[in-house]
């Protein structure tokens, strides 16, 4: 027996135990993180919740102009917001404040709970996904080290479960978009055009995606795509709702102006109106006091260039960064398995996420955490260590 068999089969045997250390180390960090989320209002959870609350029970007034008053009640408080910018802090799409409408009158607490063993659910689910489709011992060592620690304990996943934010849901949704892109029959196309229409209404620069559809000529998919979308907007239009997403663009506008008209740190000034938010003490401090750059592409530029980017200049650089890769890939597009489209149409979307008129705080641009969720798993089954999905 060689020393490298001899080593491989003592690996094989400490795998177990390496694995069982990583899940270990993952629940005490949970346990942790939810222990210190009990101090902070769930900041960003917050805003989305409170823009619901107004879309559904002021129904004339914009979820993304509203500014609390105390006659409102802490109902509507948002800890965070500052009255003197034009926009508050809700930057999610109206679809998203829609799907909160079920849960926005329970009590804040009680959904911030919820939400934040959701996303610790999500992030199961996507390890349990990947560890599944891989039959290598040493690949199932590698998935659950990646996820429960390298993931679960970084601190971008620790900001994100305080803050309760919701990109792991999303890395979800392009976990199961993958897995559908590459499987044929109706029923699959019907579930792949589902999770590609909530995405793009949840993050509308998630039609980068259409990509290999179109390549690959998966007309189906396209049309039950186009045919949710008209059948939401038509909705929409009916209930006369749709003046919300135009509010939306132009908040989403006014953000990039009121970003250089305030400074970076505007979206986290402490206001002192309470010492609690619906019967709940808190501590009022962001959980990103420490925290004071933007690492996203307006951020960088404005910090080292001291150049001003609004949305349309963020828009010239998205497409321009389209343009670049879509020009690199040229010569093998064509010939790229439904897989390799995916992934390209990932760095497509990454370009674009980094390139939105939102602030992305130095070592908490959890859309990195996102790629190394997706690029991880994927990326496995380019490796001859195990059967892979079906191309």
């Amino acid at each position: 027996m060689t020393n490298s068999s001899t080593a491989k089969g003592l690996l094989h045997k400490i795998f177990p135990i390496l694995s069982l250390g990583a899940v270990i180390i993952f629940i005490f960090q949970i346990i942790t993180t939810s222990l210190i989320k009990k101090q902070f209002a769930s900041v960003d959870l917050r805003n989305r919740i409170v823009g619901s609350r107004v879309l559904e029970h002021k129904k004339d007034v914009s979820p993304y102009y509203y500014k609390w008053v105390k006659e409102d009640g802490d109902k509507y408080l948002d800890l965070y917001d500052t009255p003197y910018a034009a926009v508050n802090r809700n930057t999610v799409t109206p679809f998203f404040l829609e799907l909160l409408m079920p849960v926005n009158d329970f009590s804040f607490e009680t959904v911030s709970v919820v939400w934040f063993w959701c996303e610790v659910t999500a992030l199961l689910l996507m390890i349990a996904g990947f560890y599944h489709y891989q039959k290598d011992r040493e690949i199932h060592f590698w998935i659950l080290f990646t996820g429960f620690v390298v993931i679960g304990c970084s601190q971008c996943f620790t900001f994100h479960g305080i803050a309760g934010q919701s990109y792991i849901f999303y890395a979800l949704l392009f976990g199961i978009l993958f897995y559908c892109f590459n499987k044929e029959g109706v029923i699959n196309n019907v579930i792949t055009a589902i999770i590609f229409a909530f995405l793009f209404l949840l993050r509308p620069v998630a039609i980068v995606f259409i990509l290999p559809l179109l390549i690959k000529k998966k007309w189906q998919i396209i049309s039950l795509f186009s045919g949710l979308l008209f059948l939401y907007f038509s909705v929409e239009y009916l209930s006369g709702s749709l003046w919300i997403w135009k509010e939306y663009s132009h908040a989403m506008q006014d953000w990039g102006y009121e970003y250089f008209k305030s400074a970076v740190s505007f979206s986290y000034e402490e206001l002192n109106y309470s010492s609690s938010i619906e019967g709940s003490s808190v501590i009022k401090t962001s959980p990103y006091w420490h925290i004071s750059e933007d690492s996203s592409v307006r951020g960088l530029v404005y910090r080292f260039l001291q150049v001003k980017l609004f949305a349309k200049d963020l828009m010239i650089i998205t497409i321009a960064g389209f343009v670049f890769l879509l020009l690199l890939f040229r010569k093998k597009i064509k010939s790229m398995d439904t897989s390799a489209l995916f992934i390209l149409s990932f760095l497509l979307y990454f370009i674009a996420e980094l390139c939105l008129p939102a602030i992305r705080l130095k070592f908490l641009p959890f859309d990195l955490t996102l790629a190394e969720l997706i690029f991880a798993g994927i990326s496995l089954y380019y490796i001859n260590l195990s059967k892979p999905i079906n191309a």
